[in-house]
């Protein structure tokens, strides 16, 4: 297993003929879980993608929704987050607020 404490969401994408990328929710705070692999399979440990200066309405990341292809190894990626106000404490408080979509834009380095 890629991460064996916590995967949702897995979306896979084919970037080359020998590469696939997958990013899911990792359960953390401000970064993207990721991974890859050659042959779709056996895949490599977990990875993040860390968000250090994550914007207030991102109180934490939640969904990866996807990989869009940009050209030039570039990618958008789409995600949902928290917005850390659950002003009616909707259970399970961990909730905490859906609401909100943000996009990263990524540059993959194949070697």
């Amino acid at each position: 297993l890629m991460d064996p404490e916590f995967i949702e969401n897995p979306i896979v994408t084919k970037v080359s003929d020998s590469l696939y990328m997958v990013v899911y929710d990792g359960a953390n705070k401000h970064a993207m879980s990721y991974s890859w692999s050659r042959d779709g399979i056996k895949w490599q440990p977990e990875q993040l993608l860390e968000i250090p200066d994550a914007p207030s309405w991102m109180n934490a990341m939640r969904t990866p929704l996807g990989m869009i292809d940009e050209g030039n190894n570039e990618y958008t990626i789409l995600f949902t987050a928290f917005d850390g106000i659950n002003l009616e404490k909707v259970l399970p408080l961990w909730h905490d607020g859906f609401g909100n979509v943000g996009k990263l834009r990524v540059k993959l380095e194949l070697k």
